[in-house]
């Protein structure tokens, strides 16, 4: 486990590393803040840059999403539920396979306590606006019963019980997507995106089943709705600046996730090297450990402390958050009007406004 985890270390370093080197050539000038551990952008990002990065993640979204029609139906592969530990102990089958999935009920469960309890609500707390807490209940919600519906699956694998194991996985996927969208791009977007992408997620599961009833399986959608965000969440990270402290948890959720993946890819050859545990399984704990180092960064995130420039907050389409917060809440004790001279919130809240004149 050690060993795990001095890669995954160098992992994380090296999408920083790379982050440092994409960001400037598209207009971002970054500096460290060693206080909070985070890169933070310096008020000088262009409208223009702005709108070339969001441009970017949609057009790739139109050309997988359209990509995706021009591919034939992708049936259900049925060598995909010969799993290498079948294993039957204590009378219940894949024995190992269903009880690995108890980390995503613990993990879901921890989410939603966090969430639903007052720590969650305070100022300062982990949301600048009460809209981003939304889309983490979806996920921890998710995530608990992804563990009820794979334990389901792998107590008799079929393509009929996979579809209990897939339902809940899309939750997962989709509120991601909208999380990193309102963390890095638009708060505003991440909310009203959130329903939509939730749709679209249930309905290639619900579509890829009932044409398995019909006429064979077609997982073109579901993969699609799985393997885009893969691509598309890192790219926002690396390309647009934390609003928040702690955002190395996102980095380490990728991180783990895609590990989780190549544990799955190697599933018969790592139970073949010592038949006690398989690939399988240990994806299994790894993807729990993923969404668990998002409830990690939630519980100790803080406002990025950063000079932010208003014309650049406009610059960035967040003008239209943040504002509408400063006079409600007290800890954002701010001017209302956008043209006053700097004023400066306690550090407690670990940002600092400051306006156009004062830039």
């Amino acid at each position: 486990m050690h060993g795990i985890l001095k890669v995954m270390k160098g992992f994380i370093n090296g999408i920083k590393v790379a982050g440092q080197k994409a960001l400037p050539s598209l207009g971002v000038q970054l500096r460290e803040d060693w206080s909070s551990r985070v890169l933070i952008q310096s008020p000088v990002a262009s409208q223009r840059a702005f709108r070339i990065r969001v441009l970017l993640i949609a057009g790739l979204g139109v050309a997988a999403a359209v990509a995706v029609f021009f591919l034939p139906p992708i049936a259900q592969d049925p060598a995909y539920h010969n799993f290498a530990d079948q294993r039957e102990i204590w009378g219940v089958p894949n024995l190992f396979n269903v009880i690995s999935n108890a980390p995503y009920v613990l993990v879901g469960a921890l989410g939603l306590l966090f969430l639903l309890r007052d720590g969650a609500t305070e100022t300062p707390g982990p949301f600048l606006d009460s809209r981003q807490r939304t889309p983490f209940l979806v996920l921890f919600a998710g995530i608990f019963l992804t563990g009820f519906g794979s334990a389901y699956y792998h107590l008799a694998p079929s393509n009929a019980t996979l579809f209990w194991d897939r339902l809940p996985m899309t939750m997962v996927f989709m509120s991601l997507f909208a999380i990193v969208i309102a963390e890095r791009i638009s708060i505003r977007a991440g909310h009203w995106l959130l329903l939509p992408l939730l749709a679209a997620g249930i309905g290639s599961i619900v579509y890829s089943q009932i044409r398995e009833l019909k006429v064979g399986g077609d997982l073109r959608f579901y993969l699609l709705v799985q393997f885009f965000p893969l691509l598309a969440i890192p790219l926002m990270l690396l390309f647009f600046p934390p609003k928040y402290t702690r955002s190395s948890g996102l980095f380490w959720m990728v991180g783990l996730y895609a590990l989780a993946k190549i544990f799955e890819r190697f599933d018969t050859q790592l139970f073949a090297q010592g038949g006690f545990v398989s690939g399988h399984t240990i994806k299994h704990l790894l993807s729990a450990m993923a969404i668990y180092s998002i409830l990690r960064m939630l519980r100790s995130r803080r406002l990025v402390e950063s000079p932010v420039d208003l014309k650049s907050v406009r610059n960035h389409d967040e003008s239209r958050d943040y504002p509408g917060l400063l006079p409600r809440t007290p800890a954002y004790r701010a001017r209302n009007d956008l043209t006053g001279t700097a004023t400066h919130v306690p550090r407690r809240c670990q940002v600092c406004f400051r306006s156009d004149s004062a830039g």
